[in-house]
């Protein structure tokens, strides 16, 4: 029994994969996408495993990515830690990726290259995803807002985005919810302590909210707690997330940053 081989059609499928593989791997490190890179790494990959394929070497196939990882990273001085955690993310996108190209194809009977984008496309989601939740978690801070005698806790988002300024004064201005501004304020509270109108512009809506200055606020993130006197805050006039997950939106200045 003998079984032909196509050494350009096994390039070419690992070509794609490790192309896929390794973009999704950078996906889940949260690392930018250079797409001439990840080419080349998948090139080089794909080649190398064709090679070992062609001489009887196919268990060296880890040696063949660690190779396309090195040509997507950049031969760099790194930590040890940091080339294991790269190299063991790539294994366990590698797995993942087989265990669901390998169920589809149990479960649908698809071609190997709708099975390949179909795999690639569901990883894709769920990563990216989780890569959303993480990234929403490190931007959660503890907010403590004090207008008179009534102080209210709440989560804040920090949002790079957020540039929003006082237009007189250029103060940075963070965004309340309706239902923390109800907290904090009492009805006529425009008239009471006074307010200032903030523009805004995002996409498809442009407009003025109205905005309080506060009297102190408090904001702990990353390990470390800045306090603002006398902070502008806008009052948005639609809830800021689905299901209340946090009460303001923090100018980057009030979490510490610029």
């Amino acid at each position: 029994m003998y079984y032909e081989f196509y050494a350009d059609q096994f390039f070419l499928e690992h070509f794609l994969t490790d192309c896929i593989l390794l973009s999704l791997s950078a996906l889940v490190m949260d690392q930018a996408f250079h797409l001439r890179r990840i080419v080349l790494g998948g090139a080089t990959g794909a080649f190398l495993m064709t090679v070992c394929v062609c001489i009887g070497w196919s268990d060296l196939w880890p040696l063949c990515m660690l190779s396309a990882l090195i040509c997507v990273a950049g031969i760099q001085h790194r930590p040890l830690r940091w080339w294991g955690t790269q190299f063991f993310t790539l294994i366990f996108v590698t797995f993942c990726f087989g265990g669901v190209l390998e169920a589809l194809n149990e479960w649908y009977g698809l071609p190997i290259l709708a099975g390949t984008a179909a795999a690639a496309g569901i990883l894709y989601q769920g990563f990216r995803r989780r890569s959303r939740q993480n990234r929403r978690a490190d931007s959660q801070a503890c907010v403590s807002v004090t207008v008179g005698a009534t102080t209210v806790q709440m989560t804040g988002l920090v949002d790079t985005g957020n540039q929003l300024t006082e237009p007189l004064t250029g103060r940075a201005v963070s965004i309340l919810s309706p239902g923390q501004a109800e907290k904090l304020l009492t009805a006529g509270w425009e008239t009471e302590r006074g307010m200032c109108l903030i523009p805004y512009h995002s996409i498809g809506k442009s407009g003025w909210m109205k905005a309080v200055i506060a009297d102190r606020m408090e904001t702990v993130y990353g390990g470390k707690t800045v306090v603002t006197a006398r902070p502008v805050l806008a009052v948005s006039a639609a809830t800021l997330s689905l299901k209340a997950a946090y009460g303001i939106i923090l100018h980057p200045e009030h979490a510490g940053g610029r």
